[in-house]
C-alpha cells in the first residue's frame, strides 16, 4: 500500500518537473522575439460602478473623450468632449496671454 502511494507521488513530482522544464524552454524561446504592440486608439480612462450591473465609463478615442452609460442591455453615449490638438490657435492665444 505505501509503495503505491510513494510511486504515485514520485510520478506526480516527475510530471511537475517535466512540465516546469517544458515551460522554461518555451519562455526562453519566446524571449528571443521582440513583440511590438500596436498603439491603442481606444483607452478606458475611468469607470464608476452604479450598482445593479450599471456603470459610467470615460473612454478616450480618436482625440475625443466619451462618457458612456453602460447596462447589461445597452451602452449609451451621454457626453462627448473633443480634445483640441496641440497646434490649435485657441491654445496658442491662451498661452500668449
Amino acid at each position: 500500500m505505501w509503495g503505491t502511494q510513494e510511486t504515485a507521488i514520485g510520478t506526480t513530482a516527475g510530471s511537475v518537473r517535466r512540465w516546469a522544464a517544458h515551460w522554461e524552454a518555451v519562455l526562453r524561446l519566446l524571449s528571443r522575439f521582440k513583440i511590438r504592440r500596436k498603439a491603442q486608439a481606444l483607452r478606458l480612462s475611468e469607470t464608476l460602478a452604479l450598482g445593479d450591473r450599471r456603470m459610467l465609463a470615460i473612454v478616450e478615442w480618436r482625440g475625443q473623450t466619451l462618457l458612456l452609460g453602460v447596462t447589461p442591455e445597452q451602452i449609451t453615449l451621454l457626453e462627448t468632449k473633443h480634445e483640441p490638438s496641440a497646434k490649435s490657435p485657441a491654445i496658442s492665444q491662451e498661452l500668449s496671454q
